[in-house]
């Protein structure tokens, strides 16, 4: 497929190599800095442009890696009317592209950065889009990619989006908090590396629910106080430790 690229930040990079690894074509890459435009393209051994309204006619899907709140200003933007549009956020709905003949969604369940490269075969792609001819073209799309296609509504795509907010993003704001307390006391969060890869396969491979551990389960009040004794220089931290605390306790009284 012949593909249009609106974006340049880490989906579109992303997104763009898996594409190009699976044999299509990226035509084009717009990008609000004409430099960015241009380093992705080169990548993409594309063409650049930093003006929506110079978007050529041809590609078989217009994708926007943009953030959630520039897709609906991007789309005005642009000049282009009958195209196949498809967004990859996943807590926009499909129709903020309805002005488009045809558009859908394209949302890779997955934590996305430059740096790491990423094998999409296993990532969850969910896709979404306004009729079938449009639901055809976007499956093949992403079958080539990924062999974990699921169909889903824009409202389900939104609690798999706030779920993978807690999931990922949460956590790993935790594991920053983590790092800076080990910092501040000549530690290193290589200590926390075994723990936390047991702690993933376990909610893996079993039920997060039901593999709790910890001086909150247990109602460990002696080591929750010396816990938060250390924390009283640290009065975010205290707090994060008593809200989450109080939930794991509410969560498993007896």
């Amino acid at each position: 497929m012949l593909i249009t690229i609106i974006g340049t930040g880490n989906v579109a990079n992303a997104l763009g190599n898996a594409f190009i690894e699976a044999g299509h074509i990226i035509a084009q890459v717009y990008g609000r800095k004409k430099e960015s435009a241009k380093k992705l393209a080169i990548k993409l051994n594309s063409e650049e442009t930093d003006n929506l309204e110079k978007l050529k006619l041809g590609s078989d899907v217009y994708l926007f890696c943009v953030s959630d709140d520039a897709i609906e200003k991007v789309a005005d933007k642009i000049l282009l009317k009958k195209i196949f549009c498809v967004h990859t956020s996943g807590a926009m709905q499909m129709n903020v592209l309805n002005k488009f003949m045809q558009y859908g969604v394209l949302y890779p369940l997955q934590t996305i950065s430059t740096k790491r490269k990423l094998n999409f075969k296993d990532i969850p792609v969910c896709i979404e889009t306004s009729d079938k001819n449009a639901e055809k073209k976007l499956k093949n799309l992403a079958m080539s990619i990924s062999e974990n296609i699921h169909h889903i509504s824009s409202e389900q795509k939104l609690y798999l989006h706030l779920a993978a907010v807690f999931a990922n993003n949460f956590t790993n704001n935790l594991y920053s908090d983590a790092a800076n307390l080990l910092e501040d006391h000549k530690l290193s969060f290589r200590f926390l590396h075994p723990l936390i890869l047991e702690t993933a396969l376990k909610a893996i491979e079993a039920d997060p629910r039901k593999v709790q551990t910890g001086p909150a389960v247990r109602f460990d009040r002696n080591t929750i106080k010396k816990h938060l004794q250390l924390l009283e220089i640290y009065p975010d931290l205290k707090k994060s430790y008593q809200l989450l605390t109080k939930q794991i306790q509410q969560k498993n009284k007896n």
